[in-house]
């Protein structure tokens, strides 16, 4: 098709599941596809209702549920995306906007919100706490890397060697 990927996740069960979370252009709305081995077709998956347009992320996590956020919230599936519940816990979604989710191999969730603001999750997204503000930095991606966090904004890459407590 000729949608753009706003992102990749996959599953690590025996016949991997692997996610794209694309924007159609024909009607302009997200969404979901997934595929497993050998990778030869693709279905598309019913997002959460609210769901809409705007620039989205996809995560998936140690247990294979899968995570996307849009600017309404953050979403949960554990179930291949036949069921979806909120995941944003004590963040307000009515005063955040969503990008960026991570899952961290020691079980820990993150998120950007309002576009400058990484926050952590150590309970499955229940409490979230605020681990750094990038101010005027417009946050486009988080990721790890090894024990790394790196963070892209318009005007760099940040680096996180101490969990998010400070950045180079």
């Amino acid at each position: 098709t000729n949608d753009a990927i706003y992102g990749v996740a996959s599953t690590t069960e025996a016949t991997s599941t692997v996610y794209l979370l694309t924007l159609n252009y024909n009607t302009n709305l997200l969404e979901l596809r997934k595929s497993v081995t050998p990778y030869t077709s693709w279905s598309v998956v019913t997002l959460p209702v609210g769901i809409g347009n705007s620039p989205a992320g996809i995560t998936s996590d140690a247990s294979n549920s899968i995570y996307i956020t849009d600017y309404t919230g953050m979403y949960k599936s554990a179930n291949g995306g036949t069921s979806w519940t909120t995941f944003h816990g004590d963040l307000n979604p009515n005063e955040s906007s969503f990008s960026s989710p991570v899952y961290e191999k020691s079980g820990a969730y993150f998120v950007v919100a309002n576009g400058s603001k990484l926050y952590k999750s150590t309970n499955n997204g229940t409490t979230w706490t605020l681990l750094y503000d990038f101010g005027s930095e417009q946050v486009i991606s988080a990721n790890f890397v090894s024990t790394k966090i790196l963070v892209t904004t318009y005007t760099g890459v940040f680096e996180s060697s101490d969990g998010g407590a400070t950045f180079n």
